[in-house]
């Protein structure tokens, strides 16, 4: 399937050499079905709902399922959540599977605040107050001398309210913030797009998805990526694999290093519960956690794509190689009439003695006539110029080529019926045809479509369904609020939020 998989993206592609490109012609019908069919699959980005399954009186329920209605519309515009569904959809129509993940990714910053206690400014006018940690030995002789200035029946002077003012403002000036370690600024649940080629699942010989025990993906990671994910130890000791996902013709030094990479394989198990992270040419474990999204179906993914599925195997058959024997059949047809159209010319051999034949096809230009020595001789012995010349029958080259071209229609309709691609889907139609018949050929045409559209369908809601199940349980009751504009329902505003 590997194997299948790689022809077939080239083919998409036409990844051929300048040379074949020259000598050979092709009819690429697997791009053309597949950019008729992605936008029949998914048009555009899907409207999540949330509702209960049963109208009850719960007006809990019912705030939380607007809650988790709004925060998941808000979400899907920037997770990548489009980008990502397209891309799968891609590997569906073309290798035969397609897959999304989804992760859990809070925002962490170094948080500054107000201490948790602060201290009560215990000054006046003369300085701290005695007996607090404020009275300076600096400020005591000049509270004494106040006092033995100040008759025993007086009373103590009142602030003025301005002045009272001025202390309150300067006040919270002598207030420090101070560190208080680091906060959640914002959650969110992105939607990451996995190759073909850089998905597994575990057992390799399952029948179907419900046999599957373990996912796995594999992430390409630089030296700093991996010291930041597992520790300068483990980091520093998992070796660099040549990575030749890209452009395979960059061959200097200097950039064969920059596309090394450590090639992780993040292994979630359902059995285990647990997630594990093994990196190709390292002994031992990267890192290993316990179910850390704690899932109601525990994989972080849905269930893939899978192109013409079967109930003895989940490795998919890609579309094209149902049809691949008529598209290689219209390639040959396209390459043996592209031949006969450049033989289709004007040419053909003279009599060598009668040069001014030669001048007539060499020299003569329009409107012109050109002179020939001894008329009589050369119209009556030699036949004229149909006698001195004979062309090339383009008659019969034409009508190779128009049973060619006949043959050639008959096998892209007989590609179009395997495909359900009929001339309804491609916007074309017979003008003599009546509205019933071109009723019946779309009902027909949306019949053959509707099973796959629908698993395209289920593939998006599983996927929403997983980013609601994080939002649930992992979101902190501020993160929801805030994602999900809920204040704002009730007629309130960020600064009504407590």
């Amino acid at each position: 399937w590997i194997k299948r998989s790689e022809s077939i993206i080239k083919r998409y592609r036409d990844e051929r050499s300048r040379v074949d490109e020259d000598g050979q012609r092709r009819y690429n019908a697997l791009w053309a079905n597949v950019e008729i069919l992605k936008p029949a699959f998914y048009g555009k980005i899907p409207l999540p709902v949330a509702e209960r399954r049963f109208k009850d009186k719960d007006p809990t329920g019912r705030a939380a399922a607007q809650i988790l209605e709004r925060a998941l519309r808000n979400e899907i515009e920037i997770c990548g959540f489009n980008e990502a569904l397209q891309q799968a959809v891609s590997d569906y129509l073309l290798p035969g599977r397609g897959t999304v993940w989804v992760r859990y990714e809070p925002e962490i910053e170094e948080s500054v605040s107000l201490p948790p206690e602060p201290q009560t400014d215990m000054r006046d006018a003369q300085g701290g107050i005695q007996g607090t940690e404020t009275d300076t030995e600096h400020d005591r002789p000049k509270r004494q001398r106040a006092r033995l200035n100040e008759p025993e029946d007086q009373e103590p002077e009142e602030a003025e309210p301005e002045e009272e003012a001025e202390k309150d403002d300067e006040a919270p000036e002598e207030q420090k913030l101070m560190d208080t370690g680091d906060r959640v600024v914002r959650e969110s649940t992105p939607v990451d797009f996995v190759p073909w080629d850089d998905f597994f699942y575990f057992p390799i010989r399952a029948r179907n998805w419900s046999e599957v025990t373990a996912v796995a993906k594999r992430v390409y990671m630089s030296r700093n990526q991996m010291k930041k994910r597992f520790g300068d130890v483990v980091g520093k000791k998992i070796p660099l694999q040549k990575d030749d996902r890209g452009d395979k013709t960059q061959n200097t030094t200097l950039q064969a290093q920059e596309q090394d990479k450590g090639q992780v394989y993040e292994v979630w198990d359902k059995e285990d519960e647990c997630v594990y992270w093994v990196a190709q040419g390292y002994d031992y474990l990267a890192d290993r956690k316990d179910d850390p999204l704690t899932l109601e179906y525990f994989f972080p993914c849905p269930k893939p794509l899978f192109a013409n599925p079967t109930t003895n195997t989940c490795i998919p058959v890609p579309d094209f190689i149902q049809y691949q024997d008529q598209a290689i059949q219209i390639d040959e047809l396209t390459q043996r009439i592209s031949m006969l159209a450049k033989a289709c010319k004007v040419a053909g051999v003279y009599n060598a003695a009668a040069k001014d034949v030669q001048r007539l096809l060499n020299e003569s230009v329009e409107n012109e006539l050109i002179p020939v020595d001894d008329w009589a001789a050369f119209a009556g012995e030699k036949g004229g110029v149909a006698g001195n010349m004979s062309l090339l029958p383009v008659q019969d080259i034409i009508g190779v080529i128009n049973e060619l071209m006949m043959v050639k229609q008959k096998q892209i309709e007989e590609m179009d019926r395997l495909t359900g691609i009929n001339d309804i889907m491609r916007g074309t139609s017979d003008p003599r045809e009546t509205l019933g018949g071109v009723r019946l050929k779309s009902n027909s045409s949306g019949t053959r479509l509707t099973s796959r559209q629908n698993e395209v369908a289920r593939f998006a809601r599983d996927t929403l369904r997983i980013m609601a199940d994080i939002m649930s349980q992992h979101f902190s009751p501020q993160s929801l609020i805030d994602v999900s504009g809920a204040l704002y329902e009730e007629g309130l505003g960020p600064k009504d939020m407590p």
